[in-house]
């Protein structure tokens, strides 16, 4: 564990927050969602070929997500009082809406996305904010 700018950061959370963003995300863009999410950008399965750039792109997001939410939960936990449940729920919930739903709703606005497309995204993005937050919340309770 080492501090940057205060913040207690453990290499061993941040890599297993990271590793669970992408699992979350392999199944929800596969198996659970896969289907609906392929029909909704209009392309075919076999149009999405992975290239190994798109998995490093994927880890450094998941990355920074992860150095994120770990920022966010511990100032959380020092202002509020917060529990390790709720200060996960409540942050992931407002990272969630006050800053995934204003991007994914301009896009409906201006790029005329289907707002199914956007609530799929959107379902994806508290879910990774939750998931992240739960293996990192761990650390910093425990």
């Amino acid at each position: 564990m080492f501090n940057v700018l205060g913040v207690e950061v453990s290499l061993l959370a941040i890599t297993l927050a990271v590793v669970a963003n992408m699992v979350l995300g392999m199944l929800w863009y596969g198996p659970i969602l896969g289907k609906q999410w392929v029909s909704l950008v209009g392309k075919k399965k076999e149009d999405l070929v992975m290239k190994p750039t798109d998995i490093l792109v994927a880890i450094v997001m998941a990355t920074l997500i992860a150095i994120g939410m770990n920022s966010i939960l511990h100032f959380a936990r020092d202002v509020s009082g917060l529990d390790y449940l709720q200060n996960v729920l409540v942050s992931a919930g407002m990272v969630a809406t006050v800053f995934i739903i204003p991007v994914l709703g301009n896009e409906i606005v201006w790029e005329g996305r289907n707002p199914k497309l956007i609530a799929l995204n959107w379902g994806h993005q508290f879910a990774t904010y939750l998931v992240s937050g739960l293996v990192l919340g761990w650390f910093i309770y425990n």
